[in-house]
């Protein structure tokens, strides 16, 4: 273990998630769509930086070697013939070290409740401008434009939603490059929501928090992607866990009456705006069993992976094969063909086999430990680390579910996944640590 505890400026943290979002901004601006790949890049080279350039600390998170492990599957696979070219296999080892990075670089930042406190709040700010922008596309077309102005003529059919008045647009995007990615933001805005206003005890904050978690809700309606719908309620059931061990009834019960309030109230707007069309397509959720839901949307996927691609590439089917690697970084005269990727599972066995199937899913199983046994206070949290901790979970408990739906750990996602539940354990150890009087920091110079 490295004897040092020093550790770099709270600001670098607060730099990487500013960054990332100006990043998907800019994916929003005509002007930077010829630089697409650059712009889109620029978040995840950022957190691969990090962890090359920042000196170790004494703090390591329990999954740190874990991750260390499903990296040296991935460095083992660029071995296999079918990778396409030592560039692209490079490209997808770098993307999953920065997307994994935070495991690695943000213990080394100092990080005390205040901090976590802030990062949920940036995060929430931002989401909240997503999912209110996605909204009031909605409302107000002309005036919100989607994703780059697009043309509905030259749009993707399966793209569009046809509104109560019968007006066709595009699904929201919010600050998004792609349409329906709105929903992604609705998603942290509700559930944070939740956190803030538990923590926050001024008034006059409250009405706002809860208009823009309504309009959220609204957002994911009308993006009408139900695994994100399905997440969201996910992620909020999965809060009664640590509040359950927490012995938390009176907050159970608040969380539950404001979920109900801003459901009933976002379902009502979101069908009166979006008509028939969003009210069939949510009305399948409970119109049959939720296992054939599932098979007919995404589980023909799952099947897919598990019957044919398992048995063919057990090992796994080389870097580069699938998404925007074999895009972008890929010999087109050279390149093996390309596979196709609709959920995390498949890119986990293409990548790296079984191996990694087995690898990257303990992972986020001892990152929900960690962010339960800090809800529980076993590092001697405060009351509000714990219960971002709390908040922390459900959100990871739905990011796992989402696993079966889309890749979730191969973009902004699940870097956001792995900042802030590495910022909270770092927040939780270090706190401990200055409690005991173990280990007095010393901060890196600027």
């Amino acid at each position: 273990m490295v004897r040092s505890a020093r550790l770099h400026p709270t600001y670098w943290l607060f730099l990487f998630v500013v960054v990332e979002m100006a990043c998907q901004v800019a994916l929003v601006v005509p002007e930077f769509e010829k630089l697409h790949v650059v712009v889109r890049s620029a978040a995840f080279a950022g957190s691969f930086l990090f962890v090359l350039g920042m000196r170790a600390s004494a703090y390591r998170h329990p999954v740190r070697n874990v991750a260390l492990v499903s990296l040296v599957v991935l460095g083992a696979s660029i071995l296999n013939p079918a990778t396409d070219g030592i560039w692209a296999g490079f490209a997808a080892i770098i993307l999953h070290i920065a997307i994994i990075g935070p495991v690695f670089w943000v213990t080394r930042v100092r990080v005390d409740t205040i901090t976590v406190r802030h990062l949920f709040l940036v995060m929430w700010l931002f989401h909240t401008a997503s999912a209110v922008t996605g909204a009031l596309q909605v409302y107000f077309p002309d005036w919100f434009p989607g994703v780059f102005g697009s043309d509905l003529g030259d749009a993707d059919l399966g793209m569009t939603v046809i509104l109560a008045d019968g007006s066709v647009i595009l699904r929201p995007s919010g600050l998004t490059g792609f349409p329906g990615g709105a929903s992604i933001s609705a998603v942290y805005c509700v559930l944070i929501g939740i956190g803030l206003l538990l923590s926050d005890g001024r008034r006059w904050l409250r009405l706002p928090i809860l208009g823009s978690m309504v309009l959220a809700l609204v957002t994911v309606y009308l993006c009408q992607i139900r695994s994100l719908f399905i997440m969201l309620g996910v992620s909020v059931l999965s809060l009664a866990i640590p509040l359950t061990l927490q012995r938390k009834l009176g907050t159970m019960l608040r969380v539950g009456a404001l979920v109900a309030a801003v459901g009933v109230l976002g379902t009502i707007l979101a069908f009166s705006v979006g008509g028939q069309m969003t009210i069939d397509r949510f009305s399948t959720l409970i119109g049959e069993a939720p296992t054939q839901v599932y098979y007919n949307n995404r589980g023909r996927f799952m099947e897919f992976t598990m019957d044919t691609l398992l048995p063919l590439f057990p090992m796994g089917a080389g870097l580069g094969r699938w998404g925007m690697i074999h895009q972008y970084f890929t010999d087109r005269l050279t390149a093996s063909s390309s596979l196709w990727v609709e959920i995390q599972w498949t890119a986990w066995l293409l990548d790296g086999g079984i191996l990694l199937m087995i690898v990257y899913p303990l992972a986020l199983l001892l990152t929900a430990r960690e962010s339960l046994r800090i809800a529980k206070g076993v590092y001697g949290s405060d009351d509000e680390l714990k219960l971002w901790a709390t908040i922390a979970f459900g959100h990871g408990v739905g990011a796992m579910m989402l696993t079966f739906n889309a890749p979730v750990f191969e973009s902004n996602l699940g870097l956001d996944y792995w900042t802030l539940n590495i910022a909270l354990y770092a927040a939780a150890i270090q706190a401990r640590d200055v409690k005991e009087n173990r280990a007095p920091f010393e901060l890196e110079s600027a």
